[in-house]
């Protein structure tokens, strides 16, 4: 599971599209670093109606090509709804293991996709603990509890699409 500006390409991509671990943009090479097809996405929409995600989730490829623990934080241990104040941690691409705070849970924001931008509601909002590349990386609350999909962020802030909608709109849920 990832984002749809991921492993989608912002609704661009096919149903059984390659994904590849690392991303080629590090490194990744077919066929020796392929671990999964692309499955399922929910579409970005562009227009001013808005969002509640973006996410998307692919079918690996083995069993052995994925695992359920996060680097430096373990499996995770169920879900639960984000509540302002909670500290939350992340393990991402870029800036690695992270914390932050959960700042607000009902956020309505506009995110760049480069020459578009699309309107998202209802999201969570932590302090900055992500950078360009930890796009998609899985919040927890302390007690490994998921609690959101990380998309977007800036400087100063990070956002999140609340779990419990990524999964309802996927048909998913934690293995």
């Amino acid at each position: 599971m990832s984002n749809n500006h991921v492993l989608a390409n912002s609704n661009a991509a096919k149903k059984g599209d390659k994904i590849i671990q690392p991303g080629a943009v590090d490194g990744g090479k077919l066929p020796k670093d392929l671990i999964g097809r692309l499955d399922r996405w929910v579409n970005i929409d562009f227009s001013e109606v808005g969002n509640w995600v973006d996410c998307a989730a692919a079918s690996p490829t083995s069993a052995a090509s994925v695992k359920p623990e996060i680097i430096s934080i373990g499996a995770p241990k169920g879900v639960t709804k984000a509540r302002i104040g909670t500290v939350v941690q992340k393990t991402g691409r870029t800036t690695e293991f992270t914390m932050g705070k959960v700042k607000d849970v009902s956020m309505t924001v506009k995110v760049n996709y480069g020459r578009k931008t699309a309107l998202f509601h209802n999201q969570i909002l932590t302090t900055a603990m992500s950078q360009g590349g930890d796009s998609g990386s899985l919040v927890l609350d302390q007690a490994k509890r998921a609690v959101g999909l990380l998309f977007a962020g800036s400087d100063t802030v990070t956002l999140c699409n609340p779990i419990q909608e990524v999964f309802k709109r996927l048909g998913v849920g934690l293995a």
